[in-house]
């Protein structure tokens, strides 16, 4: 096994809310990191603060989306993150298709393209590396989204909506 979940439970009191709030933050880690190989290690050790992001965003969005004592605002722009959420799902699931389209069913793990160079792209393969290029603007996504959840994430009508305009 290549990576394990961490789960940290904080309470917090906050002078936003009457009740007592839980952090749950989840990270993904890679253990045994001297057993993987090198470029392996590199591409996965880049995609996991991505993963761990993205399962706090998805986590407070679901959390919101059920539970309407957050208020209309709250739960509005979960929904709209929701929506994002879809997207790049979306777009992630069409990313593992062109990777295993490209004749990586095998996993061709290394940095290098493989085939020719005349462009012809049925004997190009795609590379973990190349799809870590193609995620970069869903990840600056994640990172803004995963700061403004943290931000509000104790937060109700009005305040989350100040706090929103003064984050950005």
């Amino acid at each position: 096994q290549t990576s394990q979940i961490k789960n940290t439970n904080t309470n917090t009191n906050t002078s936003n809310t009457n009740t007592n709030n839980k952090n749950y933050k989840l990270e993904f880690i890679l253990q045994e990191k001297e057993k993987i190989d090198p470029n392996l290690k590199h591409i996965t050790l880049l995609l996991l603060p991505t993963a761990s992001a993205f399962t706090y965003i998805n986590s407070f969005v679901l959390t919101r989306l059920t539970q309407y004592e957050y208020g209309t605002v709250s739960h509005a722009l979960c929904s709209a993150v929701d929506v994002l959420i879809q997207q790049y799902m979306e777009y992630i699931q069409s990313l593992h298709d062109l990777y295993r389209n490209s004749g990586n069913s095998s996993g061709n793990m290394s940095g290098t393209i493989n085939g020719n160079s005349s462009g012809n792209s049925s004997d190009t393969h795609l590379t973990l590396y190349q799809l870590y290029g193609e995620l970069q603007p869903s990840i600056q996504t994640i990172q803004i989204l995963q700061t403004i959840i943290t931000n509000i994430q104790y937060l109700k009508g009005g305040a989350i909506l100040n706090k929103l305009e003064n984050l950005y």
